[in-house]
């Protein structure tokens, strides 16, 4: 099975989804869709209400969705291209 049918497969899982994930394991989840964003453009998205909190783990660490992330309009990258 080709990557790029694996990636949007898990893509398509993770939209469906309500869970809720540490940005660091959000980071994680983008990655491994195969979408660039730094973290500090995250932490912007964050700060800004861009991206809403959807919560706290048992350690109070602030959850977000994967959807949450993905409705966001890609931003254009340094240099051209897209970011996600």
């Amino acid at each position: 099975m080709p990557v790029a049918l694996i990636r949007a497969e898990r893509v398509k899982r993770l939209l469906q989804s309500e869970a809720v994930r540490t940005r660091d394991e959000l980071l994680d989840i983008i990655k491994a869709c195969g979408m660039r964003v730094n973290r500090s453009t995250l932490r912007s998205w964050i700060h800004r209400g861009q991206l809403p909190q959807q919560g706290e783990d048992a350690y109070s660490n602030p959850l977000y969705r994967f959807s949450d992330f993905y409705r966001l309009p890609p931003r254009p990258a340094r240099g051209g291209g897209h970011i996600r």
